[in-house]
């Protein structure tokens, strides 16, 4: 049995907002992790004043795996959405994209850390912090023409930026927020646009562990062209980017980890993904997220100690944020 985690009462009043009558829908997988959490979150829309529900369905495949219909459907009759997940979320979806369209604000909660992960004392004064750092810096990429990503591995990439917003991905965001303590800002490079060498020195989303030997990509053309590295990595991505004739997009997304808070050990998980001082560029779908690609996958490469200019400000150098 798990503990109330103090962390689940600041995700129901200061991320969720959650206010007297709202409709809560959250959609969890089968996980009984997953289960526990969102019983006491229910719990405590409940205590709020709100009509939570809560829908139990079988674990996602790979990000992009659309939720049954029925739990699609009830998805736009929500006023939020949480959806708890030990593995695969809901958030490159068809379903979520319909929701957010909408006007619904989408919330995530990965369950596949600890429960001393959601036990932890976290301040809403550190996810101002977090907030004010991510929306800047969305907006400096918001009117960025050009991004450049460098790494002591040997990544050397540039991309175009011109005419795409940048994404303030962060706990307290009404759009989309994972919490309690993701946060990153992201934008969707032009497709076509990306040039160079890309070094994966630390995982690969949805494989759950840290690389032992970094993966190399060339990318021409907005495309994975060539993979190289260790054979078991490379024949895994290989079928990665056979999923279907968009999967090789690249970038699909430029995130940078802005999260001071984020647990500072990489464990090759999701959490990893928005630590500050971390980048991931992701190959497959973007039309969810500023776009005009879609594709069946999302994944998200992470990178470390990179170097990253968007125009001529430098806003992170050798994995320290410079802004």
């Amino acid at each position: 049995m798990f503990r109330r985690m103090k962390a689940l009462e600041l995700i129901v009043k200061d991320c969720m907002k959650v206010t007297l009558s709202q409709h809560i829908l959250i959609v969890t997988d089968d996980y009984a992790r997953s289960i526990k959490i969102s019983q006491q979150v229910a719990e405590l829309c409940d205590s709020a004043g709100a009509e939570p529900a809560i829908a139990i369905i079988q674990s996602r495949t790979h990000h992009g795996h659309e939720p049954p219909r029925s739990i699609a459907e009830a998805m736009q009759a929500a006023d939020i959405i949480l959806n708890v997940a030990e593995t695969y979320d809901l958030c490159h979806t068809d379903a979520a994209k319909r929701a957010r369209e909408k006007g619904i604000k989408f919330v995530i909660a990965y369950t596949d850390i600890s429960e001393d992960y959601f036990a932890r004392d976290i301040s809403v004064d550190d996810l101002n912090r977090i907030k004010k750092r991510t929306e800047r810096l969305a907006e400096i990429a918001s009117r960025a023409d050009k991004a450049r990503i460098t790494s002591p591995y040997g990544t050397d990439i540039r991309m175009s930026l011109k005419g795409r917003n940048g994404l303030p991905l962060h706990p307290l965001w009404d759009v989309v927020s994972v919490v309690p303590d993701y946060a990153e800002a992201a934008i969707s490079p032009v497709e076509g646009s990306t040039e160079g060498i890309l070094v994966v020195d630390a995982s690969v989303q949805g494989w759950n562990f840290l690389l032992r030997e970094p993966l190399r990509l060339a990318v021409k053309s907005g495309r994975v062209a060539e993979v190289s590295g260790p054979d078991e990595y490379v024949v895994r991505f290989k079928k990665l980017l056979a999923t279907d004739e968009n999967a090789s997009n690249c970038a699909a997304e430029l995130g940078i980890g802005t999260s001071h808070i984020a647990p500072k050990d990489l464990m090759g998980g999701l959490s990893d993904y928005g630590l500050a001082g971390t980048i991931h560029i992701a190959v497959g779908r973007n039309n969810d997220i500023g776009g005009e690609t879609f594709s069946q996958i999302h994944k998200d490469l992470l990178l470390t100690k990179s170097t990253v200019w968007l125009d001529k400000l430098c806003v992170l150098e050798n994995g320290e944020m410079k802004i």
